[in-house]
Parts: C-alpha cells; structure tokens; sequence
C-alpha cells in the first residue's frame, strides 16, 4: 500500500483556524482498522440504544409516508394505523425491500415526496385481496 503523506490539521484563512478537510480523509484512510474496531465495539456496546433509535427512526419515516398518502385505506377507508400498509400499485414490494432493507422507507419517502404516484395506502385485508386478484397469492380456500 502507498503511503499517503499526512496533511496539515489546521488551516489558516484569514485571522482564524480551520479544520483542514484533507486530515479527517487521511486520517481515515490511515487508521482504518482501529476506526473498525472502535466502531464494532461501540455497537457491541449501545446494541439496545441503536437498536431502540433505528426502531424509532423507521416508525416516523413510515409515518410521515401514511401522512403524505392520505391516512386511510384507498379501497375500504381503514385508518387504523397497525392495519396500514404501503402497496406498491405495480407490485414488487418484496424485491424493493431485499434490495434496500430498512432504507425502503427513505426510498419511498424520497420518491412521493417528488411527486411519485406508485404507492398507495391498503389495510391489511384489501392489500391481500388484491394480491389473490393479481394471482400473487392463492386464496386460502
């Protein structure tokens, strides 16, 4: 591996002192596995408190997309919140969500808030039905 020469930490512009950009990359680039390790063993040790945050995190963003898609069932007028589900109108919610995990709400989010009319709101039971019309599911009878 090369070695990358250190940069000044500090700047000067004009009468103040600033942190020089440059140092942080390096710094970053020199010290990699002592970061790696710092960072495994701060998540090993705020496991409940990171995982309390992300749990938090993923229930406002979900949210606010309920909020922005009217709050309501499209199909029977549902608005109870637990029954609520984010129904991609031209299927494939199942590949989005292994492709992007829990960043699939920032996705969606992202996305109507840019005008997107993909998504819509279904509760529980009309979100199925309309998987069994679509043959995505097989009726249970």
């Amino acid at each position: 591996m090369q070695k990358i020469p250190k940069p000044k930490s500090w700047l000067k512009i004009g009468d103040h002192l600033v942190r020089n950009p440059e140092y942080g990359k390096w710094y970053r680039l020199t010290h990699r596995k002592q970061m790696d390790s710092y960072q495994k063993s701060y998540r090993q040790r705020n496991r409940t408190r990171i995982e309390q945050y992300k749990k938090n995190w993923r229930k406002s963003k979900r949210e606010e997309i309920i909020s922005l898609l009217g709050s309501k069932c499209i199909k029977c007028g549902n608005s109870e919140k637990e029954v609520l589900q984010i129904d991609h109108i031209k299927g494939g919610g199942t590949k989005l969500f292994k492709k992007y995990g829990t960043e699939l709400y920032s996705k969606i989010l992202r996305e109507i808030k840019n005008g997107s009319k993909d998504y819509q709101l279904l509760c529980g039971n009309c979100n199925i039905k309309k998987a069994i019309e679509r043959g995505e599911r097989s009726s249970w009878n």
